[in-house]
């Protein structure tokens, strides 16, 4: 039996539960994640898997995941074990504008399994994002530097964490979240900016971003 730890996610690690975008997902060393969808338990669960990657997708990890997978089924046999875990964990629950839900992360000598509980869903219950653990904890630390936001001279005008949001002025009613890629690079929303050209950008559309 391959030898594992499990605790709760960390609040850093919750981004990483959910997709982004191909730039972060190859940096951050995703190679698939599967969907469990429960109708009382496990054992009556729909599981499908979802590559990502198919060159980190090897044989070695299949074999790996499938222990995991028991890991899991031991942990999380039903739906209301789901509950249970989600309701003793309350502090460290998250949300987003969807759902609530419980996270665990599994690590192994190379691989980090990272769960996403909802109890109180019909579909999905449980997501399993699959990383090399190396390049997840790679890509968390310098994600933990913060997206920077330049004028046109390159001067800082103010950083933000990953995953905060930005709006932009004058019309800030709305506001967008970012997600740090590199150094050089976020994405907004849905779209990827270099950190100087959208310096550009802003300055000849007449706009600034502020911190929402």
């Amino acid at each position: 039996m391959v030898k594992y730890c499990n605790r709760p996610l960390m609040a850093e690690e919750r981004k990483y539960t959910f997709r982004s975008c191909t730039d972060i997902e190859v940096r951050s060393g995703l190679i698939g994640f599967t969907r469990i969808s429960m109708t009382s338990s496990y054992e009556d669960a729909a599981i499908t898997w979802c590559s990502f990657n198919e060159r980190l997708n090897t044989e070695g990890f299949q074999r790996e995941y499938q222990e995991i997978l028991s890991v899991i089924c031991l942990l999380l046999p039903d739906k209301e074990s789901l509950r249970v875990y989600y309701n003793t964990h309350l502090s460290l629950s998250f949300s987003d504008r969807k759902a609530k839900y419980a996270g665990i992360s599994i690590s192994t000598e190379q691989y980090c399994y990272l769960l996403r509980i909802n109890p109180f869903a019909d579909a999905d219950n449980i997501l399993i994002f699959c990383y090399l653990q190396e390049r997840l904890k790679s890509h968390i630390r310098n994600a933990a530097k913060g997206i920077r936001f330049v004028d046109k001279r390159n001067h800082e005008l103010f950083t933000i964490r990953d995953g905060e949001r930005i709006a932009l002025y004058p019309n800030s009613e709305s506001s967008v979240s970012c997600r740090y890629i590199d150094p050089f690079t976020c994405k907004i929303g849905s779209k990827k900016w270099n950190i100087r050209e959208l310096a550009d950008y802003m300055e000849k559309s007449g706009k600034m971003i502020i911190p929402a």
